[in-house]
């Protein structure tokens, strides 16, 4: 394959970039754009399930009598347990790409796919995790959230997001979620999302009901919780999607520097030419803060310095730029992006249809701003200006799943986060946490193992891209 380098103004990308002229680096530079992904490396993709298997066999092991994780079921609820289902629901996946419905293996028509090792044992403990979580309720943001995603993961066909990710925008967008639910399960579903639904406040959410309060961590819970009992049904009003979608709008940056990266535009599907374009990327470095504030540019007012997860531990919290505050914004413009067009297409308001055409620009600029900050200040082996690294991680996985991007910024983002913690796994199968998270999390070997696994699963459903709103 050969490499053209282009500076282009005006180029449709999936998600809509704003190109503006760049010049043009030596091909050398561009090189890593031609390495296979994960999915084609056989020895990473042996390794990766390897770590997988070891952190679900953690959470296996970790799992009270009474089906709850991290010592719930004897001391407070805090939601680990609803964020050990997500990660055991989203386990039916394996990482290597599913067989095409038309290859000569394929089964007969009818046949079920063959479970995946540890499918029965991941099962039971799911169910016993579910009946801890009835019995005991724990009706806060995070855990109300995480349900509606485990809830969701588990009743969801296999193979169905990395078919998902294969598919045309287009096709994505038409496509109809069919869920196996129990009316039980329906009812708890729409329960649980009015729940959720009365913790919002001016666009955000915070822990509890009605709060008058909000923050853009639980917010993007929140998105992907509603986002997720959406898939199985329940109704989500088009004002929800579109108040906080003007809330990360107007508490983003006004400014700030100028930065550039790299990113490649493979040729259109079935065209003769094996010609990869790469497209320089001119944007603004602007993040969000943590709550009701802009980010304030970049962290301690300098570049992130480049460390390693595993021998610089990072503590603290910022209310300001990080790493995790500006994929939230990224991933919550492009979630209520997506979610406030299906809701328009079931339900039209004239008024929020037409702000939300006119905002398509804005939105665009946003998610473009939003990479250039992270391309700015980018480490995976840390929260860059923040103390949550695994987290950060998840937050980075949902970017590329919602973009549908293998590359972040001119970054590989799975292949180089997938290395971290192939290198930071535990020898018991956990991954363990730095001190920022040990001390806003307490006992926290679930939650960052949960993350962990997460990541490497590509967990999260990939995004609908909406070019324009007709």
């Amino acid at each position: 394959m050969r490499i053209r380098l282009v500076s282009a103004v005006n180029i449709a990308l999936p998600f809509l970039l704003a190109l503006l002229p760049q010049a043009p680096q030596g091909a050398k530079a561009q090189d890593r754009f031609l390495s296979p992904p994960v999915e084609n490396d056989a020895a990473m993709i042996a390794k990766i399930n390897g770590a997988i298997e070891r952190g679900e066999r953690y959470l296996l092991e970790s799992q009270g009598k009474r089906g709850s994780w991290q010592n719930e079921e004897r001391g407070a609820r805090i939601g680990y347990t609803e964020l050990a289902l997500y990660a055991l629901a989203s386990t039916a996946e394996e990482l290597a790409p599913p067989p095409p419905p038309d290859a000569k293996s394929a089964k007969p028509r009818g046949a079920k796919p063959a479970p995946p090792p540890r499918g029965a044992e991941i099962a039971a403990a799911i169910e016993r995790g579910i009946g801890y979580v009835k019995e005991n309720p724990y009706p806060q943001t995070y855990a109300l959230s995480l349900l509606l995603l485990a809830l969701d993961a588990k009743s969801s066909p296999r193979w169905e997001r990395s078919r998902l990710a294969a598919m045309p925008a287009d096709q994505r967008a038409r496509y109809s979620y069919p869920r196996k639910l129990t009316n039980a399960e329906e009812l708890w579903i729409e329960e649980t999302t009015a729940e959720l639904l009365q913790h919002r406040f001016k666009g955000l959410w915070s822990y509890e009901k009605n709060p008058g309060v909000g923050d853009v961590s639980n917010t993007q819970f929140a998105l992907l919780g509603l986002r997720a009992a959406n898939r199985c049904g329940a109704v989500i009003e088009p004002a929800v999607w579109h108040e906080t979608l003007e809330y990360f709008l107007k508490y983003q940056d006004d400014d700030g520097p100028e930065v550039a990266f790299d990113i490649p535009k493979p040729p259109p599907p079935g065209a003769p030419s094996k010609l990869l374009e790469v497209l320089g990327v001119r944007a603004q470095a602007r993040s969000w803060g943590y709550s009701f504030a802009k980010g304030g540019g970049s962290p301690s007012g300098k570049l992130a310095k480049p460390g390693r997860m595993d021998r610089v531990p990072v503590a603290g919290f910022t209310f300001g730029a990080s790493g995790t505050h500006t994929s939230i914004g990224i991933a919550s413009l492009q979630i209520a992006r997506d979610e406030l067009s299906r809701a328009l297409d079931k339900k039209n308001v004239a008024a929020i249809r037409d702000a939300f055409r006119a905002s398509t620009a804005k939105i665009d600029a946003g998610i473009r701003d939003g990479l250039g900050w992270l391309a700015a200040h980018w480490n995976l082996e840390t929260d860059p200006g923040g103390g949550f690294p695994f987290y950060y991680l998840y937050s980075i996985e949902r970017v590329g799943a919602l973009l549908g991007e293998r590359w972040i910024a001119g970054h590989d983002w799975y292949r180089e986060g997938a290395e971290i913690l192939l290198r930071r796994q535990l020898g018991n199968g956990a991954w363990p946490s730095d001190l920022g998270e040990s001390v806003a999390m307490g006992a926290p070997d679930v939650v960052t193992t949960s993350f962990a696994l997460l990541f490497l699963r590509k967990a999260t459903m990939p995004g609908v891209i909406t070019p324009s709103i007709r």
